[in-house]
């Protein structure tokens, strides 16, 4: 599946590790503008 992202914006939370951090690792390609959050 491909979604185009580019000039997006995304929020993602658990940013730090597993999932969220892979999701980050990623969006930092293409989306515009980006804010993770880390869950306590």
């Amino acid at each position: 599946m491909h979604i185009d992202l580019t000039g997006k914006k995304a929020l993602v939370t658990g940013a730090s590790r597993g999932l969220g951090r892979a999701m980050v690792r990623r969006f930092r390609q293409t989306v515009q503008t980006l804010r993770r959050f880390r869950m306590l």
